[in-house]
Protein backbone atom coordinates (compact mmCIF):
# COMPACT_ATOMS: atom_id res chain seq x y z
CA UNK A 1 0.00 0.00 0.00
CA UNK A 2 2.85 2.44 0.78
CA UNK A 3 4.72 1.62 -2.18
CA UNK A 4 1.40 2.27 -4.40
CA UNK A 5 1.32 5.81 -2.48
CA UNK A 6 4.87 6.67 -3.52
CA UNK A 7 4.17 5.50 -6.95
CA UNK A 8 1.29 8.00 -6.58
CA UNK A 9 2.99 10.62 -5.73
CA UNK A 10 5.25 10.53 -8.15
CA UNK A 11 3.24 10.14 -11.49
CA UNK A 12 0.78 13.02 -9.81
CA UNK A 13 3.30 15.78 -8.30
CA UNK A 14 0.73 18.60 -8.22
CA UNK A 15 -2.10 16.30 -6.70
CA UNK A 16 -0.08 14.75 -4.31
CA UNK A 17 1.34 18.77 -3.37
CA UNK A 18 -2.61 19.91 -2.98
CA UNK A 19 -3.73 16.62 -0.53
CA UNK A 20 -0.81 17.28 2.12
CA UNK A 21 -1.90 21.16 1.77
CA UNK A 22 -5.24 19.96 2.61
CA UNK A 23 -4.70 17.82 5.23
CA UNK A 24 -2.75 20.84 6.82
CA UNK A 25 -5.41 22.95 6.58
CA UNK A 26 -7.93 20.57 8.23
CA UNK A 27 -5.70 19.51 10.73
CA UNK A 28 -4.73 22.76 12.30
CA UNK A 29 -8.46 24.52 12.18
CA UNK A 30 -9.24 24.97 15.16
CA UNK A 31 -6.21 23.32 17.07
CA UNK A 32 -4.12 26.24 17.88
CA UNK A 33 -0.64 26.56 16.49
CA UNK A 34 0.44 23.39 17.45
CA UNK A 35 -1.30 20.34 15.10
CA UNK A 36 -0.61 17.26 17.63
CA UNK A 37 -3.23 17.40 20.45
CA UNK A 38 -5.55 19.74 22.41
CA UNK A 39 -4.44 21.20 25.42
CA UNK A 40 -4.78 19.10 28.14
CA UNK A 41 -6.53 16.45 25.75
CA UNK A 42 -6.99 13.01 28.02
CA UNK A 43 -4.56 10.07 26.23
CA UNK A 44 -7.62 8.22 26.16
CA UNK A 45 -9.14 9.80 24.00
CA UNK A 46 -6.45 9.51 21.32
CA UNK A 47 -6.72 7.45 18.32
CA UNK A 48 -2.81 8.30 17.73
CA UNK A 49 -0.10 8.78 20.03
CA UNK A 50 3.42 9.51 18.86
CA UNK A 51 6.35 9.66 21.69
CA UNK A 52 4.44 12.89 24.09
CA UNK A 53 2.07 13.71 20.69
CA UNK A 54 -1.36 12.63 20.40
CA UNK A 55 -4.26 13.04 17.99
CA UNK A 56 -7.67 13.07 19.13
CA UNK A 57 -10.96 11.19 17.21
CA UNK A 58 -11.92 14.35 15.71
CA UNK A 59 -8.56 15.44 15.03
CA UNK A 60 -8.17 12.66 12.41
CA UNK A 61 -11.72 12.58 11.15
CA UNK A 62 -10.98 16.01 10.10
CA UNK A 63 -8.16 15.27 8.39
CA UNK A 64 -9.68 12.36 6.82
CA UNK A 65 -12.52 13.63 5.34
CA UNK A 66 -10.48 16.34 3.72
CA UNK A 67 -7.87 13.49 2.45
CA UNK A 68 -10.84 11.42 0.93
CA UNK A 69 -12.22 14.24 -0.92
CA UNK A 70 -8.92 14.83 -2.64
CA UNK A 71 -8.36 11.43 -3.48
CA UNK A 72 -11.49 11.10 -5.03
CA UNK A 73 -11.16 13.91 -7.51
CA UNK A 74 -8.35 11.55 -8.83
CA UNK A 75 -9.53 7.97 -8.43
CA UNK A 76 -13.39 7.82 -7.45
CA UNK A 77 -12.43 3.97 -6.60
CA UNK A 78 -9.93 4.39 -4.11
CA UNK A 79 -10.44 2.58 -1.00
CA UNK A 80 -11.65 3.98 2.64
CA UNK A 81 -8.54 1.98 3.88
CA UNK A 82 -5.51 3.30 1.39
CA UNK A 83 -7.21 6.83 2.45
CA UNK A 84 -6.67 5.96 6.05
CA UNK A 85 -3.04 4.48 6.02
CA UNK A 86 -2.08 7.48 4.29
CA UNK A 87 -3.25 9.63 6.39
CA UNK A 88 -2.10 7.82 9.87
CA UNK A 89 1.23 7.59 7.84
CA UNK A 90 1.19 11.49 7.30
CA UNK A 91 0.08 12.52 10.65
CA UNK A 92 2.79 10.76 12.50
CA UNK A 93 5.57 11.43 10.16
CA UNK A 94 4.86 15.36 10.72
CA UNK A 95 5.14 14.40 14.59
CA UNK A 96 8.39 13.29 14.60
CA UNK A 97 10.22 15.07 11.68
CA UNK A 98 9.05 18.25 13.79
CA UNK A 99 10.55 16.95 17.22
CA UNK A 100 13.76 15.88 15.26
CA UNK A 101 14.32 19.70 13.86
CA UNK A 102 14.25 20.73 17.57
CA UNK A 103 16.54 17.77 18.46
CA UNK A 104 18.49 19.58 15.32
CA UNK A 105 18.17 22.82 16.21
CA UNK A 106 17.01 24.62 13.26
CA UNK A 107 14.96 27.77 12.80
CA UNK A 108 12.56 29.14 10.66
CA UNK A 109 12.23 32.65 9.72
CA UNK A 110 9.24 35.10 9.43
CA UNK A 111 10.82 36.22 6.35
CA UNK A 112 11.06 32.33 5.09
CA UNK A 113 7.32 32.22 5.77
CA UNK A 114 6.01 34.88 3.61
CA UNK A 115 7.60 33.50 0.61
CA UNK A 116 6.31 29.75 1.27
CA UNK A 117 3.03 31.57 1.67
CA UNK A 118 3.23 33.52 -1.42
CA UNK A 119 4.19 30.92 -3.42
CA UNK A 120 1.14 28.62 -2.70
CA UNK A 121 -0.82 28.21 -5.63
CA UNK A 122 -3.60 28.05 -3.71
CA UNK A 123 -3.57 31.99 -2.34
CA UNK A 124 -2.32 33.20 -6.09
CA UNK A 125 -4.21 34.80 -8.83
CA UNK A 126 -2.84 35.06 -11.88
CA UNK A 127 0.38 33.61 -10.29
CA UNK A 128 0.48 36.15 -7.97
CA UNK A 129 -0.06 35.72 -4.34
CA UNK A 130 -3.57 37.59 -3.70
CA UNK A 131 -3.95 38.33 0.15
CA UNK A 132 -7.91 39.06 -0.25
CA UNK A 133 -7.49 35.25 -2.07
CA UNK A 134 -5.20 34.25 0.94
CA UNK A 135 -8.06 35.22 3.42
CA UNK A 136 -11.00 33.57 1.71
CA UNK A 137 -9.89 30.23 1.06
CA UNK A 138 -8.31 30.22 4.91
CA UNK A 139 -11.41 31.76 5.88
CA UNK A 140 -13.47 28.74 3.88
CA UNK A 141 -11.70 26.48 5.59
CA UNK A 142 -12.49 27.67 9.30
CA UNK A 143 -9.05 29.06 10.43
CA UNK A 144 -7.20 31.89 11.04
CA UNK A 145 -3.95 33.57 9.63
CA UNK A 146 -2.35 32.96 12.70
CA UNK A 147 -2.93 29.13 13.10
CA UNK A 148 -2.10 28.67 9.57
CA UNK A 149 0.85 30.67 9.71
CA UNK A 150 1.96 28.53 12.43
CA UNK A 151 1.81 25.35 11.12
CA UNK A 152 3.76 26.62 8.00
CA UNK A 153 6.43 27.55 10.28
CA UNK A 154 6.51 24.13 11.65
CA UNK A 155 5.67 22.64 7.89
CA UNK A 156 9.78 24.87 6.79
CA UNK A 157 10.85 23.21 10.13
CA UNK A 158 10.20 19.87 9.10
CA UNK A 159 11.74 20.67 5.78
CA UNK A 160 14.46 21.99 6.94
CA UNK A 161 15.04 18.59 9.31
CA UNK A 162 14.75 16.72 6.07
CA UNK A 163 17.57 18.77 4.21
CA UNK A 164 19.43 18.11 7.28
CA UNK A 165 19.63 14.45 6.71
CA UNK A 166 20.08 15.01 2.87
CA UNK A 167 22.51 17.24 3.05
CA UNK A 168 24.82 14.30 5.37
CA UNK A 169 24.83 12.18 2.24
CA UNK A 170 27.19 12.29 -0.79
CA UNK A 171 28.45 9.76 -3.48
CA UNK A 172 31.76 8.06 -2.91
CA UNK A 173 34.12 7.84 -5.66
CA UNK A 174 32.72 4.21 -6.88
CA UNK A 175 29.11 5.47 -6.89
CA UNK A 176 30.32 8.67 -8.79
CA UNK A 177 31.85 6.36 -11.32
CA UNK A 178 28.98 4.13 -11.61
CA UNK A 179 26.49 6.76 -12.20
CA UNK A 180 28.62 8.38 -15.31
CA UNK A 181 28.93 5.06 -16.67
CA UNK A 182 25.19 4.30 -17.47
CA UNK A 183 24.36 3.67 -20.41
CA UNK A 184 21.51 5.34 -22.18
CA UNK A 185 18.76 3.54 -23.55
CA UNK A 186 18.81 4.16 -26.97
CA UNK A 187 14.96 5.19 -27.37
CA UNK A 188 16.40 8.47 -25.21
CA UNK A 189 19.10 8.70 -27.97
CA UNK A 190 16.59 9.73 -30.50
CA UNK A 191 15.53 13.17 -28.74
CA UNK A 192 19.36 14.50 -28.02
CA UNK A 193 18.05 17.11 -26.15
CA UNK A 194 16.68 14.52 -23.43
CA UNK A 195 20.69 13.01 -22.96
CA UNK A 196 21.59 13.24 -19.68
CA UNK A 197 25.05 14.63 -19.26
CA UNK A 198 27.58 12.59 -16.82
CA UNK A 199 26.99 15.42 -14.00
CA UNK A 200 23.25 15.22 -14.21
CA UNK A 201 23.41 11.25 -14.05
CA UNK A 202 25.43 12.28 -10.96
CA UNK A 203 23.29 14.45 -9.60
CA UNK A 204 20.64 12.06 -10.30
CA UNK A 205 22.16 9.42 -8.31
CA UNK A 206 23.00 11.56 -5.43
CA UNK A 207 19.05 12.74 -5.26
CA UNK A 208 18.11 9.06 -5.17
CA UNK A 209 20.65 8.22 -2.53
CA UNK A 210 19.74 11.18 -0.41
CA UNK A 211 15.76 10.40 -0.59
CA UNK A 212 16.55 6.48 0.61
CA UNK A 213 18.51 8.14 3.68
CA UNK A 214 15.49 10.47 4.70
CA UNK A 215 13.27 7.85 4.36
CA UNK A 216 15.52 5.36 6.12
CA UNK A 217 15.92 7.73 8.74
CA UNK A 218 11.89 8.92 8.90
CA UNK A 219 12.09 4.70 9.97
CA UNK A 220 14.60 4.89 12.54
CA UNK A 221 12.16 7.45 14.20
CA UNK A 222 9.23 5.76 14.00
CA UNK A 223 11.15 2.23 15.68
CA UNK A 224 12.65 4.55 18.11
CA UNK A 225 9.26 6.48 19.01
CA UNK A 226 6.30 4.53 21.03
CA UNK A 227 3.72 4.88 18.30
CA UNK A 228 0.05 3.62 19.56
CA UNK A 229 -2.25 3.26 16.74
CA UNK A 230 -6.33 2.68 18.12
CA UNK A 231 -7.61 1.32 14.70
CA UNK A 232 -10.83 0.31 16.70
CA UNK A 233 -11.72 4.00 17.12
CA UNK A 234 -11.37 4.81 13.63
Amino acid sequence: MIKLIREGAMARVWFFRSLMFAIAIAFIGGMGWWGFGESGADIRDSVIVAGDDTVTLNEYRRVYRNAYRQYRQVSPDVKEETVQQFVINSLIEDALWLQAAKAFGVTATAEELQTLVAATEAFQTNGSFDSRRYQQVLRGSYITPLEFEAEQMDEILRQKAKAVVRDSIVLTTNETEIARAIEIPETAKLDPEKIPTPEQLVLTALFRKQQRAVLAFQESLKAETDITIRHELL
